[in-house]
């Protein structure tokens, strides 16, 4: 990140443009236990951090549910502020691409719409 060059305020990442807003895609690093939680940023506060999503660790079962067109969807969760290790935006890292990339590729959807505004809809079977 960039300093503003006012008060030592930094710049929020130029790839997204907006910083951690409400609606961003995120990496939530928890401690206690040690886990990582992928999904819609949906409120930061001093409490704590709230996200609609997923566990990491079960993101391809979830996106192999949703190709199947089985019932899938995120769960809204808060972490206290004390097992927050960090919040990273997912973005791509090189020619790497980002989770959420991956999701949109995986079913065609967007992972915002579908986590964020519909995060109480699943997908049902066909």
């Amino acid at each position: 990140m960039r300093s503003s060059g006012s008060g030592g305020k930094r710049a929020a990442p130029r790839e997204r443009g907006k910083g951690f807003a409400p609606g961003t895609l995120v990496v939530v690093s928890l401690d206690h236990p040690h886990e990582k939680f992928w999904g819609v940023l949906l409120e930061v506060a001093a409490a704590g951090v709230s996200v609609c999503g997923i566990e990491l660790s079960s993101f391809d079962d979830f996106l192999a549910l949703l190709r199947a067109h089985e019932a899938a969807g995120g769960c809204e969760v808060f972490f206290p502020m004390h097992r927050v290790q960090r919040v990273e935006i997912d973005v791509q890292n090189g020619g790497i691409p980002s989770l959420g990339e991956r999701f949109r590729a995986a079913t065609g959807r967007s992972p915002e719409d579908f986590l964020g505004t519909n995060r109480h809809r699943s997908v049902r079977k066909r």
